[in-house]
């Protein structure tokens, strides 16, 4: 595997806020700031407190940015990072429309309060010019245009391009959006292939050594003979959204969640929603540990069972033939729940060794790939994370969390080192986690002479410490699969 270059020459620092009594979302969009700060770019100032505002006005100040000029009206933080001119995309996460729980949407999307923030310093950065681009690819059966509305991005995205001439838009990174009805397909659409590029890791791919089980690679409701076209002995090939590899800064803004597949969903696994065709994304092997798989732990021809009719709905262009099979699951899902067997059925638990593969092939290609995909030695574009914990997603998330209000709001230029302090704040062990352990052992984003205990980190904009030195502890639940494996000792 190719060595890249990327910027880190220094132990990676983390700004970290935390209170959970004082730090809370603003209601009313387009969630202005309560306050006219000297380099605030418009003339509209909220009636309410914004402590969100607030918090990312701090962050870029504890980070040096633009340090001299802070409490200026010259104050520009974003231009260590874009100039006039240039392109920047915002990247949330925009998972899907609802909670299927029934809970409040803000325990699973990143919350536009803060998007709205970061939207304004890039306005400030980009004097007028350029383009600002706020885009995710949500899971294929997602409403983006409920996204949008219950986000109210629409309403924040709206006041902004009243009152600059920079271009600012929201994207559907999607390639392919499926419409559902109890499971069953009714409809898919393809968008233009113009805006997606093709990124080929070869043998630089993480996934590279376990490139024999390359028929076995899934992705549950996505068709198994369309990934092998993408992922076989080789090639390992990923589709990204142009935008993203035009970008010169990409600012990711990740929701701090529990995940069933990957055990925590923050700065890394948050860059998945670059890609934009999910059947090219493995997440897990099938069948057991015991067969050779790493969908689950057991043997078991239930789950076997249970496996085989996912690729037959899949497959099948059939609705009929979908609602057999549907009922059947519900069958089988009953029988399970009857005979107590764990719940890690599609990788969905501590043992998947599949997902940390695409999931650092992803973040290898954010870095690395050029304009037109092809990957260099050297980091070709500017990236900044600004966590969103404010309220968090524990439990069954990424899709059905629960909601736990955390006070948390973390940033750094490092997504590992962000991860690496997070997971240590909300009670996970990062050596469980299979992303961020491999991350440190194996990736581009940390050198071997850095000890994970030595991370610096600013904690409320005052006090400096290590990470070894910061114990919060306040224990976001994992997921059912995960649950006595992840958190700390």
């Amino acid at each position: 595997m190719v060595r890249r270059e990327s910027k880190f020459k220094k132990m990676p620092e983390v700004a970290l806020l935390l209170n959970e009594s004082r730090v809370y979302y603003p209601d009313n969009p387009p969630f202005s700031p309560h306050e006219r700060y000297p380099e605030y770019p418009f003339d509209h100032v909220s009636d309410e407190a914004n402590p969100v505002y607030e918090s990312i006005r701090q962050f870029f100040f504890s980070l040096g940015y633009d340090s001299e000029n802070f409490g200026k009206s010259s104050w520009n933080p974003l231009s260590e990072f874009v100039s006039p001119g240039q392109k920047v995309v915002i990247k949330p996460n925009w998972v899907f429309h609802h909670n299927p729980l029934g809970h409040s949407f803000t325990g699973m999307a990143t919350h536009s309060s803060v998007i709205r923030a970061i939207l304004d310093y890039a306005v400030i950065a980009l004097k007028e010019k350029g383009v600002i681009i706020i885009g995710d690819a949500p899971i294929q059966s997602a409403d983006f245009s409920k996204i949008v509305q219950r986000s109210q991005i629409n309403s924040v995205v709206s006041f902004i391009r009243d009152r600059t001439q920079a271009e600012v838009r929201i994207e559907d990174f999607r390639r392919e959006i499926t419409m559902r009805r109890d499971g069953v397909v009714l409809d898919r659409i393809f968008r233009n292939d113009g805006d997606f590029i093709k990124v080929n890791l070869k043998a630089d791919s993480y996934l590279s050594s376990i490139s024999n089980d390359y028929m076995h690679f899934r992705v549950t409701n996505y068709d198994k003979e369309k990934m092998v076209k993408y992922h076989n002995k080789h090639d390992h090939i990923y589709v990204i959204h142009r935008s993203v590899l035009e970008a010169d800064l990409v600012i990711s803004v990740p929701k701090v969640k529990s995940h069933r597949k990957a055990g925590l969903t923050c700065c890394m696994k948050n860059s998945v929603g670059i890609n934009c065709q999910k059947d090219c994304l493995p997440h897990h092997r099938k069948h057991s540990t015991e067969e050779g798989g790493d969908a689950y732990e057991k043997a078991s021809l239930i789950k076997r069972t249970k496996e085989r009719l996912y690729e037959k709905i899949d497959k099948t262009h059939s609705r009929n033939a979908q609602r057999i099979y549907m009922i059947c699951l519900r069958v089988i899902n009953r029988l399970i729940k009857v005979l107590c067997l764990p719940n890690d059925f599609e990788g969905n638990w501590y043992g998947n060794d599949t997902l940390w593969r695409t999931i650092l092939d992803i973040n290898k290609i954010l870095f690395f790939a050029r304009k037109e995909g092809d990957i260099s030695r050297d980091q070709q574009r500017r990236l900044l994370y600004i966590v969103d914990g404010i309220i968090a997603g524990g439990g069954e998330g990424p899709l059905e969390p629960n909601n736990r209000h955390l006070g948390l709001i973390a940033a750094g230029e490092n997504p590992l080192a962000v991860d690496l302090v997070v997971a240590g704040v909300i009670g996970f062990d990062y050596r469980k986690i299979p992303s961020l352990l491999q991350a440190v052992h194996n990736s581009f984003l940390w050198e071997s002479k850095y000890n994970v205990n030595s991370i610096s980190v600013k904690l409320n904009a005052k006090n400096l410490c290590l990470l070894k030195d910061l114990d919060l502890n306040l224990r976001l639940e994992p997921s059912s699969g995960w649950r006595g494996h992840i958190e700390k000792d």
